[in-house]
Formats: structure tokens, sequence, C-alpha cells
């Protein structure tokens, strides 16, 4: 009768830790996918910034080259 009682009690415990090790199984499957999910929209920031930057870039480039062809139409009409 005691062993019956015992296997059940037993059976019970690993059922229990069984549970408890899925739900932190998912648990940490959950915060892994936020981790990714955060990782993604940090990388697409990075990038949208540099995008930006070199959008600037460029357009302080184009600007340079104007005021050059500019200069040089001037100095050309003073001649």
């Amino acid at each position: 009768r005691m062993e019956l009682q015992e296997i059940s009690r037993r059976a019970s415990e690993m059922r229990f830790e069984k549970r408890l090790e899925q739900q932190t199984q998912k648990e940490m499957e959950k915060k892994e996918k936020e981790s990714k999910v955060i990782e993604r929209r940090k990388e697409k920031e990075q990038h949208k910034v540099l995008k930006q930057q070199e959008k600037i870039r460029v357009q302080e480039q184009l600007r340079k080259e104007r005021e050059m062809r500019a200069q040089q139409i001037i100095e050309a009409r003073n001649r």
C-alpha cells in the first residue's frame, strides 16, 4: 500500500518537474525571440541612419561641385 502511494507521489513530482521544465523552456524561447526582434530593430535603425548620412554626404558633394562650377564660370567671365 505504501509503495503505491510513494510511486504515485513520485509520478506527480515528475509530472510537475516536467511541466516546470517546459514552462521554463518556453520562457527562454520567448526571451530569445524578443531579443532577436530588438536586435533586428536596432539593425534596421542603424541602416536607416547610415543611409541618411550617405544621402547627406552625396548632397554636400553635389553642392560643392555646383559651387566649384559656378566659381569657374565667374572666373571665366572675369577674364
